[in-house]
């Protein structure tokens, strides 16, 4: 039940946050006036809470490692499977951002888009391997490659920092950007709290896959 609540919470805060972001927010960034550029308070905390995330994925695999119990891997699969679902998200906010921005739906010079597709498909190959995994061998050895595969992720949220990129300046601090505060914390506030629902409700499947033969499990 409070789990509902907390995702209810969260609903109520991003709507809440998009009234403040179609009356208040400036729709200039970069020195382009476009309603394009509004999708910068969705995009910037689903990528956040996305990465974050996967910090919460990586801390729970590394206490799987160190004692093998079975919540901590329900943990770990249900934070990346909602983080890889809110990456996706990030991916294609960012490719119709930079459709009007750039008039281009993917820039191979931008290394941010770059880097945040390589921890995608990092993360996908988590879940693949995840999917087929059945013994306490195959559950280690995906803990191991959670650990390892979060490596991508401080890379990809510094990357703007140390490469120059053409396209993505740093968001948060550049000139050219005014942010409304209170609407992007709202917003940020508002992801996090339909994060912690979905991956409470992730790790519930988890737990109740175990009460149920392998045979007859679906594929998920």
């Amino acid at each position: 039940m409070r789990w509902r609540v907390i995702g209810g919470a969260g609903l109520a805060t991003l709507l809440v946050a998009s009234a403040l972001i179609a009356t208040q927010a400036s729709r200039q960034f970069y020195g382009v006036d476009h309603p394009v550029n509004l999708l910068f308070y969705f995009h910037v905390s689903v990528a956040w809470v996305g990465f974050a995330g996967l910090a919460v994925a990586a801390v729970a695999s590394a206490a799987y490692l160190r004692r093998p119990l079975p919540q901590r891997s329900w943990v770990a699969q249900a934070a990346v499977r909602v983080s890889f679902a809110f990456l996706t998200l990030t991916l294609m906010t960012g490719m119709v951002w930079g459709r009007y921005i750039w008039n281009s739906w993917w820039e191979w010079s931008d290394i941010r888009l770059v880097t945040a597709l390589l921890v995608w498909f990092i993360y996908a190959g988590y879940l693949v391997y995840h999917r087929e995994a059945k013994h306490a061998a195959d559950y280690r050895r995906g803990a191991a490659f959670c650990v390892l595969a979060f490596v991508s992720v401080p890379i990809t949220v510094a990357s703007t920092r140390l490469w120059q990129s053409p396209f993505h300046g740093t968001t948060m601090t550049g000139d050219s950007v005014t942010i409304h505060l209170p609407a992007f914390l709202l917003a940020l506030a508002g992801m996090s709290a339909v994060y912690v629902y979905l991956v409470a409700l992730r790790r519930q499947v988890h737990a109740a896959d175990q009460f149920i033969p392998a045979s007859e499990r679906p594929r998920s």
